[in-house]
């Protein structure tokens, strides 16, 4: 093999710039055309992956010209660019070979050019580019566009990418022996399945797209494989990508995918595309709210996006998103998607009573009760604050006994009736349907919603205990006392701690702790422990206020914890009645 000088190179480049300007007159733009749409290709490649492709592949030195289908020395000589050392000798030859749009069918004389690094012989009418292999250095070859079916270069090679789009491939097995790839582009062939690229260790860019793949299989063992493109498939599950720990961006839209399980385990998924399958159930997005750098999600055209507030739900599932269907994800979209499908007790209770508050100016109801002298004086009530338990129903049985004036204010619920509840005072069953058409109709002074069902306080049950002078208690959960607080009453509430704080969900023990800080904070902040004077100091400001805690309009006022101690609660029951209901009427029925 001849090698060039300097001094020859310069002279014979010169010479051959001369005489195609001579013969051709100009370069024609549909030459230059090719060497851009080449180079954009491969900015592409080098967007989604960590592999460095060289920019001379992209920009030939010498633009191609049309030839006839045998490639011969003289066509290769005007395709010939970027000199450079030939590795191991110290001399210097062309190392890039650039030669589209040809219509070529055979390279046989690439075979005397064993210096070659990139070659790219992309829209041609290939068969053929074993000779290729004869270049021990070959790290760059472009063969897109052409008709290759099965081999490529017929043995193992050096080649660190391989652009082998648009053909007839139906196999990569031979693929499989170019161990040193990193970038291998596949797209618009005729696979059907990729086993065989179980050796290529040091993949990192693969693209399959528009094939007729229906599994990945055979993907299993590629540990560093950082982007794959497979749009465009038969694929149904995606199952193999399990053992892909390095994958950062996935694209499979246009397929068959029904489940989204196993991209679980991709704890490094930056992006996902996944456009155009048949995901039906917008439930497993949540397989993906543990990969905390997913940001780009893409579920366009899926079955699930016909969902009632999908976007809002699919944010909720992925709240770590920043765009989603090509949309960006601000704090406005995730706040409303967390109070859509998941709201804090907090924002529960401002809806209900918001929606109280607009359902009574069409409906002008008030409590007609014969112990308030003034319409303006809020009404009292007792309550019980705290998930159902043995020792809440006992002292609902000890209050309703030692206090006649108290009387039973059965709640409208949509729960499950339990055994022995069918008769019960304190719970009045209601379907859903029964639920809204009684809310539509302006019924209910207070409804609350919890982890599974509704909540109502009827207008009716307050006026019949109003018109009969008794005083209602309530047994609520804590999202009623919530919103009690935000209403017109003039509480006393008593929260009644669970026999077994284990069966309660973390989350609500939370909220109930909470509530119980806020009682303790208030307490130690005027230097007392609990104690019965300070107590009603307290309840004294709260009935001046109208019934509101100016301190905390959230967090439910708890007048006392009870402990066990009925003797301590007897007291104060009854000393926090003189003090808010200072109406004749019940003094005398307390006798006091």
């Amino acid at each position: 093999m001849e090698v060039f000088t300097e001094e020859v190179l310069a002279t014979e480049l010169a010479s051959e710039v001369v005489e195609l300007v001579l013969a051709h007159g100009v370069v024609r733009a549909a030459s230059i055309s090719t060497g851009k749409s080449h180079g954009s290709r491969l900015s592409e490649i080098e967007e989604h992956s960590d592999v460095e492709v060289d920019e001379c592949a992209a920009q030939p030195s010498v633009p191609p010209f049309a030839a006839t289908k045998v490639l011969t020395v003289e066509m290769v000589r005007r395709g010939l660019g970027s000199p450079g050392l030939v590795h191991g000798t110290g001399g210097i030859a062309m190392l890039e070979l650039q030669y589209t749009d040809g219509l070529l069918t055979d390279v046989s004389v690439l075979s005397d050019y064993p210096h070659l690094q990139r070659v790219n012989l992309s829209r041609n009418c290939l068969s053929d580019v074993k000779p290729c292999a004869v270049s021990k250095h070959l790290h760059v070859l472009d063969v897109s566009q052409n008709h290759l079916q099965e081999t490529i270069l017929g043995q193992p090679s050096m080649l660190n990418t391989l652009l082998a789009s648009q053909n007839y491939l139906n196999t990569v097995a031979e693929i499989g022996t170019h161990t040193h790839l990193s970038t291998l582009v596949l797209h618009d062939n005729c696979l059907t399945e990729i086993a065989g690229l179980t050796q290529l260790k040091r993949l990192q860019y693969l693209d399959i797209s528009n094939n007729r793949i229906h599994s990945l299989q055979g993907l299993e063992g590629l540990p560093l494989l950082r982007t794959l493109k497979a749009n465009g498939n038969l694929l149904r599950n995606l199952a193999p990508l399990q053992g892909l720990p390095q994958l950062k961006h996935l694209e499979a839209k246009d397929n068959k995918i029904i489940c989204l399980r196993a991209l679980s385990t991709l704890e490094r998924l930056e992006t996902l595309d996944l456009a155009y399958n048949r995901l039906f159930d917008i439930t497993q997005l949540a397989s993906l709210k543990d990969l905390k750098w997913l940001c780009k999600c893409s579920f366009q055209f899926n079955p699930f996006q016909s969902e009632e507030n999908y976007r809002s739900r699919a944010i909720f599932s992925l709240i770590q998103l920043t765009h989603l269907d090509e949309k960006q994800v601000d704090a406005e979209d995730k706040v409303a998607a967390i109070n859509l499908c998941n709201p804090p007790v907090k924002v529960i209770a401002a809806m209900n009573h918001a929606s109280i508050l607009q359902r009574q100016l069409f409906n002008n109801t008030r409590i007609l009760s014969s112990t308030l002298t003034e319409h303006t004086i809020p009404y009292p009530l007792v309550v019980l604050v705290g998930p159902p338990s043995n020792a809440k129903a006992k002292l609902k049985e000890i209050l309703m006994i030692n206090f006649p004036i108290l009387a039973a204010c059965a709640t409208t619920t949509t729960g499950l009736m339990k055994e022995g509840q069918e008769e019960s005072p304190w719970f009045n069953f209601v379907s859903e349907r029964e639920f809204d058409e009684m809310a539509k109709d302006g019924a209910f002074y207070q409804t609350s919603t919890d982890e599974t069902d509704r909540w109502g306080i009827a207008v009716s049950t307050i006026e019949v205990l109003a018109a009969s002078s008794a005083i209602p208690l309530l047994d609520v959960e804590l999202e009623a006392a919530l919103t009690l607080n935000l209403l017109s009453f003039t509480l006393f509430t008593v929260y009644v701690p669970p026999d077994d704080a284990s069966e309660i969900s973390p989350e609500r023990m939370a909220l109930y702790d909470d509530a119980v800080a806020t009682l303790e904070q208030r307490h130690a902040s005027r230097h007392s422990q609990n104690s019965l004077s300070e107590t009603l100091d307290l309840l004294a400001q709260r009935k001046e206020s109208q019934g509101h805690d100016t301190t905390d309009t959230h967090t439910p006022i708890l007048d006392l914890v009870y402990d066990g101690d009925t003797e301590v609660l007897f007291e104060m029951v009854t000393e926090a009645a003189a003090v808010l209901f200072e109406e004749p009427c019940v003094k005398s029925r307390l006798g006091i």
